[in-house]
Formats: structure tokens, sequence, C-alpha cells
């Protein structure tokens, strides 16, 4: 239940900030847990893309959480 929700918070945070790239990163790594791996993809892809066209440093991703989102960054 507490997974669920936290999901459904992170999807709608990313609805209201489509171009906030934490809540994408927050909802990849929710949605990883919860085994969707679908889903995860999609919004880590979205996250990284967001971070990269980030031109302010101190709102970039931090380090450990891209590396977590990039393609074959997960442990298994």
């Amino acid at each position: 239940e507490h997974l669920e929700r936290a999901v459904e918070s992170y999807r709608r945070a990313a609805e209201l900030y489509p171009n906030g790239g934490r809540y994408h990163a927050s909802l990849a790594v929710a949605l990883d847990v919860a085994g969707d791996r679908k889903g995860y993809q999609h919004h880590a892809e979205i996250a990284l893309r967001l971070d990269d066209q980030n031109p302010h440093k101190d709102k970039k991703l931090p380090d450990e959480l891209r590396k977590q989102l990039m393609p074959g960054g997960q442990e298994p």
C-alpha cells in the first residue's frame, strides 16, 4: 500500500511538473521497486534527458542517481 501511494504521488508530481527531472527520477525508482520495468525505463529516460538539458549545476540529479538511471546502471 505504501509503495502504491508513493508511485501515485510521484506520478502526480511528474504530471504537474513535466519538466522536473527529479520527479521523473523518483517515479522511475519507485516503479522499479514496484516491478514495473517498462515504466521505470520510460521515466528514467525522461529524467536523464531533462537533467542533461538543465544548465543549473545545483539542480542536477546526484551522480549516484544518474548512474542508477542509466541503462545497465542498475544491479540485477
